[in-house]
């Protein structure tokens, strides 16, 4: 029964992996489960979860339900600003193009107001050169900051922005 299966959701989204695969299906009962619970996205089927209505209905209500998108639409640049001017912490699920992006960052950044900590998520699963830039010019600085040898804050600032593109967006919020 569709009502009790939504009623059951309201209580614990994740009484949805008992949910009947015929209803994790439904476009209707879909729209209407990640209505009560964005996160109700990860038990929709894969078409589903790569249909623009039922993705930015199941955002609008947790931001974090963009994990479950489908990887054609974490490479949407819509969906992903959509997701992450509501939760900067979305940007680490986007694709590789978006979490590199500067200005998409910056977004990331501003809607949860943890620069440090966002920028650290999107890189932290990186191998790449940016990772290592982003950790060593974040975290550089603030040993640096801490050390009692410590050069001046504004010197520090200076050479941390000065090294790392994603930090001179940084500097500019």
């Amino acid at each position: 029964d569709p009502t009790l299966c939504v009623s059951a959701i309201k209580n614990d989204y994740t009484a949805m992996r008992f949910v009947d695969e015929s209803l994790r299906s439904s476009f209707d009962f879909m729209s209407e489960a990640v209505q009560v619970n964005g996160l109700t996205l990860r038990y929709a089927s894969s078409t589903l979860q790569a249909n623009r209505n039922i993705v930015f209905s199941a955002m609008r209500s947790d931001p974090m339900s963009f994990r479950y998108v489908s990887d054609e639409l974490r490479a949407d640049a819509e969906i992903v600003k959509f997701a992450a001017s509501r939760n900067g912490y979305t940007l680490q699920f986007a694709d590789d193009q978006w979490r590199d992006d500067p200005e998409m960052v910056l977004l990331s950044a501003r809607s949860c107001g943890a620069i440090f900590q966002v920028v650290h998520a999107i890189f932290s699963s990186r191998q790449d050169g940016a990772h290592a830039a982003v950790q060593h010019s974040f975290f550089g600085y603030d040993m640096m900051r801490r050390s009692p040898e410590r050069r001046s804050e504004d010197e520090v600032s200076r050479a941390t922005v000065r090294s790392n593109p994603v930090t001179q967006v940084v500097a500019e919020m």
